[in-house]
C-alpha cells in the first residue's frame, strides 16, 4: 500500500513539474488579455491573439522552458458572465482544443 502511494505521488509530482510551466503560460496570457481588452467589446466567441498583446506592449514573447510559443485567449459569454480561456502551442505542449 505504501509503495503504491509513493509511486502515485512521484508520478503526480513529475506530471506537475513537466506541465505546470505551460499551465502558467496559459494563465499569463489569459490575465494579460483581461487587462488589454474589456470582454464586452469582443463578440461572443471572439479571441485576443498573442500578437495583439505584443503590439499593445503587454508582453514581448511567450516563452516556456526556452521554447517560444504561440497563443491566444478565447472569450466566451455564458449566462451573462465573460470567461477568458488561454491557449498555448509550444514545441512540446499544445493546449487541448488549440
Amino acid at each position: 500500500m505504501v509503495l503504491i502511494f509513493t509511486l502515485l505521488t512521484i508520478m503526480a509530482l513529475n506530471w506537475k513539474n513537466k506541465y505546470m510551466p505551460y499551465k502558467d503560460a496559459e494563465k499569463e496570457i489569459r490575465l494579460l488579455a483581461q487587462k488589454y481588452k474589456d470582454a464586452s467589446t469582443v463578440p461572443d466567441g471572439g479571441k485576443v491573439t498573442l500578437q495583439e498583446l505584443i503590439d499593445a506592449g503587454l508582453i514581448s514573447e511567450l516563452k516556456v522552458k526556452d521554447e517560444v510559443c504561440e497563443g491566444y485567449v478565447k472569450i466566451e459569454k455564458t449566462g451573462g458572465v465573460y470567461k477568458h480561456i488561454g491557449f498555448v502551442k509550444c514545441e512540446n505542449y499544445t493546449t487541448k482544443g488549440y
